[in-house]
């Protein structure tokens, strides 16, 4: 009896091992399932995420496309042109192999249609096989990301008197009568007593910021994509490589600290007021495209860029969305690897970059060896 005793307890023990070794086995399988399926999940769905993200973006930039066609104002009469002599250069690199640079403005309504038939560009762009601008892909989450920072309101560390206040009488009248005059613009839809008491509490940079914006909304509406997404998309559509000279989380993270840098102050403000507020934003714009256009100097056309921006901060703003993203190109070395022999580069970035800062894209090639020519955008 004792012996069966025996026995069945250990059987009962051996049954409990055994089960207990199952369940471990069983819990070390679902592990492996769940660690290896994640593997997979991430090699198999990053991609098509990825895909998925830069689709979205293209879905944005064809949204913006859409409302710009429908938000065209009458006053675009006055941006109506024909570029007959875009800034463009030949560059010869050190190999001997030719290859192109244009600069391009990134405020404007002009686009690819908006060249001459005769113009120097579209068979060097045909010609070409390989594009390179700013960047040429953007994830949408960091364009949302982007659009939400950029527009965050100015945080006031300290309290300060009202705006009416520090401009004085004289200037916020003419600040209110300046806004009542532009009832068509969408920020200024809301009864205009409200809008001013808003406005009253603001910055003074915020609202210089502000009528910038606004009198480049009303001088240049856009109709369908600007000049940099059209030349992308172009490439896109005919099969030209793509390459892009930075990300674009360095461009936004560039553009976001230079706003820091460049802030206008009360004085900024009464000058923009006395110079004629958003007619003067519109009106000096329109001189600038019309000067691009017909192929002005390049410095013509920053000069009249320039004087919408407050000096206050200038260098600073220069050297961070000038000077410093012109070194990052060149010292990345896409430029000097790609556009060499066997290949047709068409470099494409802001005209700034090629006119402007201590360092301009075109000094620092020429000091890598290239030789740099205009060939086109000479004022007679």
């Amino acid at each position: 009896m004792k012996l069966l005793s025996l026995v069945l307890i250990f059987a009962i023990a051996n049954s409990g091992f055994a089960k207990s070794q199952r369940e471990n086995e069983d819990k070390k399988l679902k592990q492996a399932l769940v660690v290896g399926g994640t593997v997979v999940a991430v090699i198999v769905g990053w991609p098509i995420m990825r895909r998925a993200n830069y689709k979205l973006f293209e879905v944005a930039v064809d949204k913006i496309e859409k409302t710009a066609r429908r938000s065209r104002m009458a006053l675009a009469n006055f941006t109506e042109v024909e570029i007959t002599d875009p800034p463009l250069y030949r560059l010869t690199a050190p190999d001997g192999s030719q290859h192109h640079i244009l600069g391009t403005m990134h405020i404007s309504n002009l686009s690819l249609s908006d060249f001459a038939k005769d113009s120097k560009l579209f068979p060097i762009l045909e010609q070409a096989n390989i594009l390179m601008p700013e960047f040429a892909k953007a994830r949408f989450t960091q364009v949302l990301k982007y659009s939400l920072m950029e527009r965050r309101p100015t945080r006031r560390l300290v309290s300060q008197r009202k705006l009416s206040q520090q401009l004085g009488e004289q200037h916020w009248q003419k600040l209110t009568e300046m806004i009542a005059e532009k009832p068509d613009l969408k920020p200024f839809e809301q009864p205009l007593d409200q809008l001013m008491a808003k406005i009253d509490t603001a910055t003074a940079g915020d609202v210089y910021d502000k009528l910038l914006r606004y009198g480049f909304d009303y001088a240049t509406p856009t109709e369908g994509l600007k000049m940099d997404f059209q030349l992308i998309r172009y490439g896109r559509q005919h099969g030209k490589t793509l390459i892009g000279l930075e990300t674009f989380k360095q461009g936004s993270s560039a553009a976001l600290k230079a706003r820091l840098t460049n802030v206008a102050d009360v004085n900024d403000l009464k000058e923009l007021i006395d110079k004629g507020g958003i007619d003067y934003v519109t009106d000096t714009l329109t001189d600038s495209i019309h000067h691009y256009a017909n192929g002005a100097l390049d410095e013509s056309v920053s000069a009249l860029l320039n004087a919408l921006r407050p000096a206050r901060g200038k260098a600073k703003f220069d050297n961070i969305m000038l000077d410093q993203r012109n070194i990052a190109w060149v010292e990345s070395g896409k430029i000097q690897k790609n556009c060499v022999q066997g290949n047709n580069c068409l470099v494409f970035v802001g005209l700034a970059h090629l006119t402007e800062g201590n360092n301009t894209l075109i000094k620092l090639l020429q000091k890598q060896g290239y030789q740099i020519e205009r060939i086109a955008g000479v004022a007679p």
